[in-house]
Order: structure tokens, then sequence, then C-alpha cells
């Protein structure tokens, strides 16, 4: 009896472990597992909505002083997304060296377009006394505002192509490189 046990054990514990090499092989690829968690970080700028981009909206609410403008910060990177978009044409994976290169096309405002049209809507306003003959200090504030607005509205998205590079960790976990956030901000300032 205490044979036939130890046998059942035994063929337990062997299915058990072909169970297991199963589910690792047919786990996500490190492709899927790359695409996947790029696709979380982008989405939240597509979707406009999650605790990411709700800290994102708190910091630049805070830091960016834009209520002296009359401009809600909400609406204002809505704005500045408006359009925004995303496409993972390819991942590069080298499982050798746990390295892989994710080739992403964004669609875009360009910050540098984003700057030259605040740019040209600075200079236009204080060109012509007329402009803000007559205003407040508080109502200038707001009429410069919604122009700075206007003008980024009328930006146009453009598509840029950017190399994203990701690495396996000690753990066999896929993540950005810390290379990523500088690639992505490169890529909006062009």
């Amino acid at each position: 009896m205490k044979k036939k046990l130890t046998t059942l054990a035994l063929i337990l514990i062997a299915a058990l472990s072909m169970f297991a090499l199963c589910a690792c092989n047919n786990g996500p690829s490190s492709e899927e597992v790359i695409r996947k968690g790029l696709s979380e970080e982008f989405d939240m700028i597509v979707n406009k909505k999650g605790d990411d981009w709700d800290e994102m909206v708190s910091d630049i609410e805070n830091e960016a002083g834009l209520s002296t403008f009359g401009i809600d910060a909400k609406e204002f990177v809505n704005v500045l997304f408006d359009g925004f978009a995303y496409k993972i044409t390819a991942v590069d994976v080298n499982e050798k060296d746990g390295t892989a290169i994710a080739h992403v096309t964004l669609t875009s405002k360009s910050m540098k377009d984003v700057m030259a049209a605040l740019g040209q809507v600075a200079d236009d306003f204080k060109s012509d006394p007329n402009n803000y003959a007559g205003l407040s200090e508080d109502d200038m504030y707001k009429k410069v505002g919604k122009l700075m607005m206007d003008a980024i509205r009328g930006v146009k998205t453009r598509k840029i192509d950017v190399d994203l590079e990701c690495e396996r960790d000690k753990d066999g976990n896929w993540a950005e490189a810390d290379s990523v956030a500088g690639e992505i901000a490169n890529a909006l300032m062009s």
C-alpha cells in the first residue's frame, strides 16, 4: 500500500511538473509582455485617465501656474495631448542578452511646435496695445490664457518614430530602460 501511495505521489508530482512546463511554454512571449507594458503606459495618455494621468494633471496644476491665466490644468493637458496615438510597429527581442528594442510611432503635437505657437501668440499680443488697453491685470492674464489655449488647439499632430529600449531584470521581468523617458521627451520635443 505504501509503495502504491509513493508511486501515486510521484505520478502526481510528474503531472504537476508537466503542467508547469506547459504553462511556461504557453505563457506570453517576451514581445507580448513588452507590447502589453508599453501599451498600458501609452493608453493612459490615449484614454486620458488613470492614477498616473491624474498625477500628471495635478503636477502641472501645482507647478505651471496656469490658474493665473484662467486655464484649468485638466483642460490644458487634454488639449496638449489631443490627437495623441501610438503604434508599436515591431519589438526586436534579444533573449540571450535580455534586451529589446520596441519600435513605436507616436502621433502627437510636437512640443517644439506648441512652444512656437505660444511664442507667436505672445509676440502678436504684445505688438498691439489695443490687445490689452483698458484691461485689468487679471483680465489681461485671462485673455492671454484664452489665446494660449487657442494656439495649442491649432497645433497639428505629426508622426514621430522612436526606438525604446527594454531590459529584463534578474527576476526575468521586462521593464523599460532608464533611457525611455528621455527618448520619448526628445521625440515629443522634435
